[in-house]
């Protein structure tokens, strides 16, 4: 089992018994268009997709964000050849500001989930 879905899982039991404000969960866009050699990542963050709507489907609170490139941190912004090579297919990156914007809507969006269903 991948980390990433034991690691949600656990998660997941570790808080049950405690409602939550909010259940964020960071996914990949890979979960969604795929990448040659990485079905194992893709099935990964699908599963958090997928798992969102089983929190809803019981009441709880979820959001997921399907996080495409960051441009400006982590891998892309330290190997320029692999950046160069996503900028000259047309793939849209992120900003770290972008992300960050994008908090306060997943939470609230969240919350909203739980309200709009009970």
């Amino acid at each position: 089992m991948s980390l990433r879905v034991e690691g949600t899982w656990n998660l997941h039991r570790a808080l049950m018994p405690e409602p939550l404000d909010f259940f964020v969960l960071f996914s990949s866009l890979s979960g969604i268009v795929g990448q040659w050699g990485q079905a194992n990542y893709a099935a990964a963050n699908t599963f958090l997709d997928a798992f969102a709507q089983y929190r809803h489907e019981n009441g709880l609170r979820a959001s997921v964000l399907d996080i495409g490139m960051a441009m400006d941190v982590g891998y892309f912004s330290q190997n320029k050849v692999a950046l160069d090579n996503f900028v000259a297919s047309a793939v849209h990156g992120l900003r770290e500001q972008d992300f960050l914007d994008s908090l306060y809507p997943m939470i609230a969006g969240s919350t909203a989930s739980l309200e709009a269903s009970g």
